[in-house]
């Protein structure tokens, strides 16, 4: 979306591991990373760091790809 282009891609998989809790009050970060980015595979990793309490809380990986064209 932001390079303004349709996209076409579907969810391949989407994993999620939780870690920690992190308690009210405390400040968190999210950090996301596109792994690849080409044309027909797309994967982004994501981390969720408890700031306050030094710790990671979540990680996620979530692939995408295009899907094949219908055979008629």
């Amino acid at each position: 979306m932001a390079m303004d282009k349709p996209s076409n891609f579907v969810s391949q998989a989407l994993n999620t591991t939780f870690h920690a809790p992190a308690p009210c009050g405390a400040k968190i970060e999210v950090v996301n990373t596109t792994v690849s980015f080409g044309a027909r595979t797309v994967s982004a990793v994501t981390e969720i760091w408890d700031i306050t309490n030094r710790r990671l809380c979540m990680m996620g990986v979530h692939n995408k790809m295009a899907p094949s064209q219908p055979k008629l």
